[in-house]
């Protein structure tokens, strides 16, 4: 997210923890962006994966289609709330955030505020340290407290 010349596509748990990470070049699409991921964590063995909530920006028929085909999932894309005119009243979704909330985690890192890295290999690194970094301190506060 506002990194200029490249695309962080990140897939999330229910947690918001982190499962893959894919960068690429800022002018690929979104869902050929998409693809790459799934079919790393595919690779990667997370086979227990059975549906995929994604952004608006990933809707179409032809990526669910892939998804259903090559992975056997099921591909949920959000809808934007509806909202009458007369009450323009905050919809709360299940689900929604859930991405946003782990991308401004890692962003809180400085090395990924912008993008310092050259190559893409260092910069999914720098993502994959800075989610380790924050299940560590995580899982240090949640055992202090359980002794």
């Amino acid at each position: 997210k506002k990194v200029k010349g490249r695309k962080r596509h990140y897939l999330v748990d229910t947690l918001g923890l982190l499962v893959g990470v894919y960068v690429s070049a800022a002018n690929l699409g979104d869902r050929a962006g998409a693809k790459q991921l799934l079919r790393q964590a595919h690779e990667y063995g997370h086979e227990r994966i059975e549906t995929v909530l994604a952004a608006k920006g990933y809707n179409g028929q032809p990526l669910q289609d892939y998804v259903v085909d090559e992975f056997g999932w099921l591909l949920e894309c959000s809808q934007s709330p509806v909202v009458k005119q007369e009450h323009q009243e905050f919809v709360v979704q299940k689900w929604r955030w859930l991405v946003e909330r782990t991308i401004s985690w890692v962003n809180r890192g400085r090395r990924l505020a912008k993008d310092y890295e050259r190559l893409v290999a260092s910069s999914v690194g720098m993502v994959q340290l800075a989610m380790s970094r924050l299940m560590l301190w995580r899982l240090s506060n949640n055992l202090s407290t359980w002794q």
